[in-house]
C-alpha cells in the first residue's frame, strides 16, 4: 500500500517510477478515492452527477466527501457493467 492512497479532496498528481530510468516522473492527476481526472469515463460520469472534472484540476476546488463517494459508486457500477 501507498502512503498516499485513501481519500484526497483536492487534485494531485502521482508520482511514479519510469521503468526506463528508474527516476520518480509524474504521472496522472487524481482526487477523491484515486478517480483519474484525465480519464474520459471519469469525466463522463462526474458529469453525470452535476460535477465538472475541469473545475477540479488545478487542486484549488475541493471534492466534498459525499461527492467523491458518489464517484466511486458510479465507477464501480461501470467497471460492473463493462
Amino acid at each position: 500500500m501507498y502512503s498516499f492512497e485513501g481519500f484526497s479532496d483536492k487534485a494531485y498528481q502521482i508520482k511514479i517510477k519510469d521503468p526506463k530510468t528508474g527516476k520518480d516522473k509524474l504521472d496522472k492527476i487524481t482526487i477523491g478515492y484515486g478517480a483519474n481526472l484525465q480519464d474520459s469515463a471519469t469525466q463522463s460520469i462526474m458529469k453525470s452527477i452535476g460535477l465538472n472534472a475541469q473545475d477540479y484540476m488545478s487542486g484549488e476546488k475541493a471534492l466534498s466527501k459525499n461527492e467523491a463517494e458518489l464517484l466511486l459508486r458510479q465507477q464501480q457500477a461501470q467497471a460492473i457493467s463493462d
